[in-house]
């Protein structure tokens, strides 16, 4: 178990989040598909996971922050 503890550490370690604003961005409620990819990961792409949402839903209104 303590093996499975120090994986999600060190992969939590690793991480970091990009944000994303469409230039087009329509208030229409609707699920708008996106994909993420890595470009260029050279000898590297065994070593990188990329886990992103399917989509996002285009609200009327953005919550507060």
């Amino acid at each position: 178990m303590n093996d499975a503890f120090e994986q999600i550490a060190l992969d939590l370690s690793r991480q970091y989040s990009i944000g994303y604003l469409p230039a087009n961005f329509v208030a229409d409620g609707r699920l708008h598909k996106i994909k993420v990819v890595l470009n260029n990961p050279g000898d590297r792409s065994g070593d990188v996971i990329v886990r992103n949402r399917q989509g996002y839903y285009a609200l009327a209104k953005f919550p507060a922050r």
